[in-house]
């Protein structure tokens, strides 16, 4: 086994620096062990393209969602009556997250299983 020479600093906050040594206390390792481990051996997922085109729509229609709320939320503060083309526009958002998060899921659920 090669000698360790070489050292690596990282910043993090202080919660997550007790969770980094509870989960090495937890697995019995040190806890430059466990982060090497971590960061060498966990599996991420790989995604394909049309699975990161859906992510990347349902979080462009997230922003949009957020910032009809938004406006309706001011509109109410200010005492103004919010439109029906603003309800119904924030519903159609709604329903279309909705739809997007539903084919996600389906999505992910195949690659699983396949």
């Amino acid at each position: 086994m090669d000698k360790r020479t070489v050292t690596k600093i990282f910043r993090c906050t202080q919660q997550e620096s007790d969770e980094i040594d509870r989960r090495a206390k937890l697995e019995k390792k040190t806890q430059a062990a466990f982060l090497r481990d971590a960061a060498l051996n966990r599996n991420l997922p790989r995604f394909d393209e049309n699975v990161m085109g859906l992510l990347r729509e349902l979080q462009d229609n997230e922003l949009k969602i957020g910032v009809n709320i938004n406006q309706v939320v001011r509109l109410c503060n200010s005492k103004k009556l919010v439109s029906r083309a603003d309800y119904e526009r924030l519903t159609d958002y709604l329903k279309l997250l909705m739809q997007q998060r539903t084919q996600l899921m389906d999505r992910l659920s195949e690659m699983e299983s396949g």
